[in-house]
């Protein structure tokens, strides 16, 4: 392999992080730990889904197809402003699962009344 080469593959994944909300450069796996513990981030964009919850309203939706996306967006912005009022309590410690699941859900199906009463 060429010298030129090898750098490049040592040096391409340099390029690929997320500037958070804060400022602050985030890269691969450290990434959704931060913008889940950034209150900047949490006030602005929300709370972060795994790629599994998000698949999970993708199949478990049984609303207009159009708005999934949003149904996620508004999810991750709820969830956001739940965990900072926790955190304004002091609870710093992250929902068990089944908290999560039922919360998820529960936001689903606000989010889906009212876009069904719109």
């Amino acid at each position: 392999m060429d010298p030129v080469t090898h750098r490049r593959m040592r040096t391409a994944h340099l390029n690929h992080g997320e500037t958070c909300t804060c400022g602050r450069k985030v890269y691969g796996n450290g990434r959704l730990s931060h913008l889940r513990t950034c209150d900047a981030h949490l006030a602005a964009v929300g709370w972060p889904l795994d790629a599994g919850w998000r698949n999970a309203i993708y199949t478990g939706y049984d609303g207009d197809v159009r708005p999934i996306a949003r149904v996620v967006r508004e999810v991750e912005r709820r969830l956001g402003a739940f965990y900072l009022e926790r955190r304004k309590g002091g609870d710093r410690i992250a929902l068990r699962d089944a908290e999560m699941r039922d919360r998820v859900w529960q936001y689903v199906n606000e989010i889906d009344r009212e876009l069904s009463t719109r």
